[in-house]
């Protein structure tokens, strides 16, 4: 006599992907300028805020203050005019004039100080900082790489099905990631995403 126990049977596959980074990005300038410090070392863990880079501020800084000036003006004017509005000496069109200039003097001081800010380039999420592309004194533009930042306390691994196994695949699957550094150890993870296209070429689901 045999006795028949009933078990979970489990399919399972293996196969090869690429880990890569959560989060990973080239940073770039967002205006022209000269590199005036870099103030991370290379393979550095950098926190998401964290000034990385100085670019020559001296001219942005002027037009900060030729800003406030005429901003400064304009309020000046925009108060005496208001003034005289208010004993009906002075006409509606000269009171809009007025407002209307002390609102684009106000704008142009935000406006400047957005460029300033600017020139100090900020982590944008916790990470590990690579190889610097540029040297203080370096003129750089808004094309030019400075450094790459790569997210790495959590990875996802990225692997392709084959077509016969679409229709197993979906997200919440557990999976079980083995790296060849640590081959006796087995990481637990689960599927996120799954691809809603097939690959034309390879017929294979991502």
């Amino acid at each position: 006599m045999i006795t028949v126990t009933p078990e979970t049977v489990r399919d399972t596959v293996t196969l090869v992907g690429q880990l890569d980074s959560e989060h990973s990005v080239e940073l770039r300038p967002e205006l022209d300028g000269v590199v005036e410090t870099i103030d991370f070392v290379e393979g550095q863990s950098i926190k998401k805020g964290e000034i990385l880079i100085h670019l020559r501020d001296a001219e942005q800084r002027a037009h900060v203050r030729e800003a406030k000036a005429r901003a400064k003006l304009a309020e000046e004017i925009f108060a005496r005019v208001q003034l005289l509005a208010q004993k009906e000496v002075s006409a509606k069109v000269e009171y809009d004039r007025a407002s209307a200039e002390l609102e684009v003097a106000r704008a142009e001081v935000e406006l400047r100080e957005v460029e300033l800010a600017k020139t100090k380039l900020f982590a944008p999420f916790d990470g590990v900082v690579g190889a610097r592309q540029v040297s203080p004194g370096e003129r750089v533009r808004r094309s030019t790489k400075l450094v790459r930042i790569d997210a790495v306390d959590r990875l996802q691994l990225v692997f392709a099905v084959p077509e016969i196994g679409v229709p197993f695949v979906r997200t919440g699957m557990p999976v079980k990631i083995s790296v060849k550094p640590f081959p006796e150890i087995r990481f637990d993870g689960e599927v996120f995403f799954v691809s809603p296209t097939l690959d034309s070429t390879t017929r294979r689901l991502t």
